[in-house]
């Protein structure tokens, strides 16, 4: 039993620490959008946003994430 509550503890940290870093890289994607006036509409996750601007033109932005830490 304790086995088990260790490693749900383990499983659940890790869940919250990925969904962090996700969320970060999300809102810097965010934020670069904004400034440029387009909307966040997708990235990928080894550093290149995409925003897509008035029109229907998509911007991808290359950025490094590291840079904010």
């Amino acid at each position: 039993m304790i086995v088990l509550a260790a490693l749900g503890t383990f499983l659940a940290v890790n869940t919250y620490k990925t969904g962090f870093e996700f969320g970060r890289v999300v809102g810097h994607c965010e934020m670069a959008c904004s400034v440029l006036g387009a909307d966040f509409s997708g990235f990928e996750y080894e550093g290149t946003c995409q925003c897509e601007q008035s029109g229907g033109f998509i911007l991808n932005i290359p950025i490094d994430h590291n840079f904010f830490d």
